[in-house]
Order: structure tokens, then C-alpha cells, then sequence
């Protein structure tokens, strides 16, 4: 009888597509262990056969099952799948990590955890992975407590492998603080291998969520990133700490083809110089409007929220031609801050929108009330040939 062994043993290890000689060979293995299991079966089932118990027989005639099972498993259809299936199969949109932006901004970017279990089904799956960059342009989150936290050389080694294994493709970082004060001395120097990684490869980010304290911007200083295409950025600061003197302490990131940007927290802009030039998507609250102003020619959707009250207004209102979607929430809800923008103007008095088609205008407790954003949106923002479908208007007086 045929050795129940295979002289194919790289093909049960890999889903790889067998060869056409390997195919042949394969057809005729299954041919022959079918044709002696049947013989086993007949011998096995002839009436007063003295090896009806024989355990020997049954274990041939499962061994011979197996061996069919597995050689038929060579020749799958999906073995013969080229590699660019399995390259869509990894970047299909419901295996991907969605950056965090706001107002139909979709920036996606592969699931570290996900493609790093892919690679690991099988040596074909993971031939395919290492070979394609694009699957590993997520590098894993730099996520601690405090900015001095202490950072394990295991987590260095496998932002390094992400990394590495993306070779020259732009990339997806994620820096994550959740408080804003940590335990170093005064004037000491912040160690963090893991920043310290991500920041030599600054060159090379696509989008960037940093969530960070002031320790770190402090350290961070000025970045050239030339890629930079989305950016989410907030510096844990407590408010009562932040006199004029501080403001101009802020990180430079040299980002020329920056398009999205969610600097959703008023104090942070403080702390944040960017170029706003290109910039299609806004979210946040600026210290000065007057800062939007580069924007004009080619913001399309903004969306300005915190305590309105609290941002300067330019002495000339703004022009955006191509601003489609706006929307200003007002959160200010304690005295003597009750206004929606200052005690006689709103925001609305100047920002001037001709093409406008969708706005939301949100607000606590107005001074003098509804009736002054109103007047400013009509003198100003909507042009008396409005293209304006959708309005949603809810100013509490």
C-alpha cells in the first residue's frame, strides 16, 4: 500500500497555489488513496471476514481519508488567488482604524492588530504581508498615564517593527497623554525612547492624532513633516495656568499640504503653529478668527465649538468661497460668559459665506439673545441670494 506521507510538505505549510506537475501529482495521490480505502472498505464489509475487528484495517482506512481531506485542500480555489486579492482582503474598509475627524472627513488607515494577526495565519500570508508596505503604515499607539511614564523595551521593538517592515510608505501615528501634569523636576529633560522613534520618522507621517501635555510640546519644538495630510491635536493644559507670556511657547509643525485639521479644544491652539493655507476641514475653536483667514479660498467645511465668547474678531470680516458646511457651537453656559460671541457682535458679523449650503448654529443663554445672531448672519454670512438647503437654529435667549 501507498505511505500515507506526502513529498509536499512545504504546500500543508503555506497556502501557496501548487504547480502544474504538483497538481498532476495531487490528482493521482487522491486517485490512488480512494481506490485503496475502497479496497479496504470491500475486504472490511465481506461477510465472515475474520478481520472485522481488526483495529489495524479501521486505521488504515481513516489514514487514507485524511490523506484525501488534505490533498483535495491543495487544490482550493483560493490558493490560485493572486496576491493582489489578498493586498484588497487586507485594506478592505472593515478591517481599517478610522482617524478620529469630524464632518464627513474619512481618513483611514490599517488596524495594527488585525494585519499583524493576518501575517501570522500562515508562511504564504505572511510572505504577502512583508512584501506589501502599505499593510504596516499604522504604527501601534504610543498611549501613557503621564508623558514620564516609563515606556517597555517591548513596545519600542514593535513600534520599530511596524516601522521598519513600512519601508519609505507615509504613515499613521498616534501619541496619547491622558493627564497634564507629570512628576518631573523643573528644567528636567523628558526621556521617551518611543516619541523619540516616531518623531525621527516625522518626514514620513500621513495623519497624526497627539494628544499630548505641555511637557511634550516643549520637547517637540518644530517638526518638518511633509506628508502631513490630517492632523488631531490637543495639549492637556489646565486653563487658569495660561498667561500671554506662555502663548508663544507653542510647537511649529511645518505641514505644507496639511488639509484636515481638529484642534478641538480652545486653550490648545495656544500651543500649536501650523500652516492653514490648504486646509479644507476645520474643527475647533481659534484664539483669534482673524487666524482662519489663509483658509478663505479653499475651506469647505468648519466647524467652530467651545466658548465663542472667548475668540478675538478681526477688524475686516473673511471672505470663504468655497465654505459649504458651517457650523458654530456655543458653549458657554456659566457667567459672565453668556454671550454668543461678544455682548454686541457674534462670529457670523464676520465671516462671510456666499456659497453656503448646510449651517448649524448651536447656543446657551445668548446677551442680548437670538436676535443679534440673526441680524449678523443676514448681514454678513448669508448674501440676500442664499444657496442654503439645510439651516438647524437652536439659540436659547
Amino acid at each position: 500500500m501507498a505511505s500515507e506521507t506526502s513529498p509536499l510538505p512545504h504546500l500543508f505549510q503555506t497556502n501557496a497555489p501548487p504547480t502544474e506537475y504538483e497538481r498532476i501529482y495531487i490528482l493521482g495521490r487522491i486517485q490512488l488513496d480512494l481506490s485503496l480505502r475502497e479496497e479496504l472498505e470491500t475486504l472490511f464489509s465481506r461477510p465472515g471476514n475474520p478481520h472485522s475487528v481488526d483495529l489495524q484495517i479501521i486505521e488504515r482506512m481513516v489514514s487514507f481519508s485524511k490523506s484525501i481531506i488534505n490533498h483535495q485542500k491543495l487544490l482550493s480555489p483560493l490558493r490560485y488567488f493572486p496576491r493582489n486579492f489578498f493586498r484588497r482582503y487586507y485594506y478592505s474598509p472593515y478591517l481599517m482604524r478610522v482617524f478620529s475627524t469630524d464632518l464627513e472627513v474619512a481618513v483611514q488607515e490599517p488596524d495594527y492588530q488585525y494585519i499583524l494577526g493576518l501575517s501570522q495565519v500562515c508562511s504564504y500570508w505572511r510572505k504577502v504581508a512583508l512584501s506589501t508596505q502599505g499593510l504596516w503604515t499604522s504604527i501601534p499607539f504610543l498611549a501613557k498615564l503621564k508623558s514620564d511614564t516609563s515606556e517597555s523595551e517591548s513596545l519600542l521593538q514593535f513600534m520599530r517593527m511596524f516601522i521598519e517592515r513600512s519601508g519609505n510608505a507615509p504613515i499613521h501615528v498616534t501619541v496619547l497623554i491622558h493627564r497634564m501634569f507629570n512628576d518631573l523636576e523643573e528644567d528636567a529633560q523628558l526621556e521617551s525612547p518611543c516619541l523619540d522613534l516616531l518623531t525621527s520618522h516625522c518626514h514620513r507621517w500621513k495623519t497624526a492624532i497627539l494628544h499630548v501635555d505641555k511637557c511634550i510640546v516643549d520637547k517637540l519644538v518644530k517638526l518638518y513633516t511633509p506628508m502631513l495630510d490630517s492632523l488631531n491635536f490637543r495639549c492637556r493644559y489646565p486653563t487658569e495656568l495660561m498667561f500671554p507670556e506662555t502663548w508663544d511657547t507653542g510647537m511649529i509643525i511645518l505641514a505644507p499640504h496639511l488639509r484636515h485639521l481638529i484642534v478641538d479644544d480652545w486653550q490648545s491652539h495656544a500651543f500649536l503653529i501650523v500652516p492653514m493655507r490648504k486646509v479644507l476641514t476645520f474643527t475647533g475653536l481659534p484664539w483669534e478668527l482673524e487666524s482662519m483667514r489663509p483658509t478663505g479660498p479653499n475651506l469647505n467645511t468648519c466647524t467652530f465649538r467651545g466658548p465663542v465668547s472667548s475668540m478675538a474678531y478681526p477688524t475686516e470680516p473673511i471672505r470663504f468661497d468655497k465654505l459649504r458646511i458651517l457650523s458654530i457651537e456655543n458653549n458657554n453656559c456659566t457667567p459672565p460668559d453668556l454671550h454668543f460671541g461678544h455682548e454686541f457682535d457674534t462670529p457670523f458679523r464676520w465671516i462671510a459665506a456666499p456659497n453656503l449650503k448646510s449651517l448649524t448654529v448651536k447656543g446657551h443663554p445668548t446677551v442680548p439673545g437670538a436676535s443679534l445672531v440673526v441680524s449678523d448672519l443676514l448681514l454678513t454670512t448669508l448674501p440676500s441670494s442664499s444657496m442654503l438647503l439645510f439651516l438647524y437654529f437652536n439659540v436659547r435667549a
